[in-house]
């Protein structure tokens, strides 16, 4: 089939949660990540039959879609307004990870990258970067790209930070 035509994206979608939530008996959540980009792009019927789902199986499926803007910056909620509703009262902001997942995610990508860092340089990103994850993942991609080094002070770190387009995303 074709997975661009959202009619049999759709009905496969509606075909796997039967055999599922029907015939399995299970519980399914289903993550919609990075979902700015399907919001402002997809007919506002798609969006709707996403509600549909939920109600047809309504206890068993949770729909959870991740956005960095909240539905309404996307998409007038007139358009959207099945699904809007649906979500509206249920948003849940993520904000910067504490200290230990902070330190578990540098300590990850300094060894995916094969970088270095002292602890007092892994507290120093975290400050600059507030903990988010997406930001210190960048900022080790830019110490293993040699922008940054270990003793750069804070707004340095900060400074060529911005100047990279994840950053500024």
């Amino acid at each position: 089939g074709d997975w661009n035509d959202a009619f049999f994206a759709l009905t496969t979608l509606s075909q796997a949660l039967d055999i599922l939530l029907d015939q399995g008996g299970r519980k399914v959540v289903l993550l919609l990540d990075r979902f700015d980009e399907p919001c402002q792009r997809f007919d506002p019927q798609a969006l709707h039959s996403l509600r549909s789902l939920r109600d047809r199986y309504k206890g068993r499926l949770i729909l959870v879609p991740a956005t960095r803007h909240p539905l309404e910056r996307l998409r007038p909620p007139a358009e959207i307004d099945e699904l809007h509703e649906l979500v509206a009262g249920r948003i849940c902001w993520v904000g910067p990870m504490v200290d230990r997942d902070a330190r578990w995610v540098a300590g990850q990508m300094a060894d995916r990258l094969g970088v270095t860092s002292t602890p007092e340089f892994v507290d120093k990103l975290i400050r600059v970067t507030g903990g988010l994850p997406a930001f210190l993942k960048e900022t080790f991609i830019a110490l293993a790209e040699g922008q940054l080094d270990g003793a750069s002070h804070a707004e340095e770190l900060t400074a060529v930070l911005l100047t990279r387009a994840q950053i500024q995303r």
